[in-house]
């Protein structure tokens, strides 16, 4: 039953304080960095995707640099991604323990059901984007496979890797 409301994170905090928002759609480090652990106590994982990370640059100024530059480059951004992708989760994983022993934060995890209905609620926006994308000649529907193809293939990986407990091999 919630709104939609787009803003800059910087201005959230306030808004929570304020009454004018009453949650946030974020990754956890939002809750250490921009203190919304002060005014948000309860979370849901929803285990979704929240920020791309690209690096980008001018296409001539690309086309200008030697090949063996634009090798490397390319054979770096596997590596960027990994280190991005786990600088990341790490620093959410410190600022949600924080929230949970400095502000009594509570997280839940939702159920298969509840996964299974956010899923039914959300498909409209996934379709929206599609379409948006698609207009702009971008092939939305492969690059939204591809995300949750990996997102997919991330998951089965920390799966793997995290003990019945929850603590990482």
């Amino acid at each position: 039953g919630g709104q939609s409301v787009s803003m800059p994170m910087s201005e959230t905090p306030e808004a929570l304080e304020k009454g004018v928002g009453k949650g946030v759609f974020s990754s956890c480090d939002t809750l250490k960095d921009l203190n919304v652990a002060e005014s948000c106590r309860y979370g849901r994982t929803l285990n979704s995707s929240v920020y791309p990370f690209v690096v980008i640059m001018n296409k001539k100024i690309w086309e200008k640099l030697p090949k063996d530059i634009q090798e490397t480059l390319d054979t770096f951004a596997d590596e960027h991604n990994l280190w991005t992708g786990n600088y990341v989760d790490d620093w959410g994983q410190k600022a949600l323990d924080w929230a949970i022993q400095e502000k009594g934060f509570e997280l839940a995890t939702l159920s298969d059901a509840d996964k299974a209905k956010m899923e039914t609620a959300v498909a409209p926006l996934l379709k929206a984007w599609v379409e948006k994308m698609t207009a702009a000649g971008i092939d939305g529907k492969a690059v939204l496979a591809d995300v949750m193809a990996r997102r997919d293939a991330l998951n089965a990986a920390h799966k793997e890797n995290t003990a019945q407990d929850g603590s990482a091999k």
